[in-house]
């Protein structure tokens, strides 16, 4: 899963056949914005249905995969306090199954100020991130690498000048999805000021599927 990746209706033709591969994307301009979801070749699944932001914000898919049904959502967030943002990207994946939902997310903004900050004011989108904590209670989603790492600080977003580390970037799993969880990390980014994060999840019979966001 990708964010901010600029593509536009012109480009996307050709960057799905570059891949070879199952690709679907949230445009915008080829200057602005733009989310995309890259599905490996070796991953057996259908896309089922798919909902793509017209802003190039946020990508939302049914995924059909050894007999389950998950969705997945790709979300590049606004970087303000914009809760109707949020409001709207639930109002659309209403729509979908949500039985297992798996949310990659650039946030732009912190769940926990004291442990996802180094450096700078201590604060973040309150607006925002109250939208995200009424929503997260129905379907039961949670933070899965702070799950895994209850106390841990490492960020996945940093500037140099003043120094400031964040966690701007997470996945969000539903309670469904928890028991087949088995790693998730914050790993180096290439050519970017934000760090890879990862998600293996085990499907019952087949390998274990790795899901990628930056």
């Amino acid at each position: 899963m990708l964010q901010e990746v600029h593509c536009s209706q012109e480009t996307i033709d050709i960057w799905t056949c570059e891949w070879g591969y199952n690709a679907v994307f949230s445009c915008c301009s080829s200057n602005k914005a733009g989310a995309g979801v890259l599905f490996n070749n070796n991953f057996n699944c259908q896309i089922h249905k798919v909902f793509s932001d017209p802003n190039g914000r946020f990508l939302i898919c049914d995924v059909v995969a050894d007999s389950k049904r998950p969705t997945v959502a790709n979300i590049y967030a606004p970087n303000e306090d914009d809760p109707n943002f949020f409001q709207v990207f639930f109002h659309y994946s209403s729509n979908f199954n949500c039985e297992e939902i798996i949310i990659d997310e650039d946030f732009n903004f912190l769940l926990e100020v004291e442990k996802d900050k180094r450096g700078g004011p201590a604060r973040t989108h309150k607006n925002a991130l109250k939208v995200i904590q009424e929503f997260s209670e129905n379907p039961g989603l949670t933070g899965i690498w702070r799950l895994f790492n209850p106390e841990a600080r490492r960020y996945t977003w940093r500037q140099n000048q003043p120094v400031i580390h964040c966690r701007l970037d997470f996945f969000l799993v539903s309670e469904s999805s928890l028991c087949n969880v088995t790693h998730a990390d914050i790993l180096p980014g290439f050519k970017t000021d934000h760090s890879m994060i990862t998600l293996n999840v085990a499907l019952h019979s087949s390998p274990e599927a790795k899901v990628f966001g930056s």
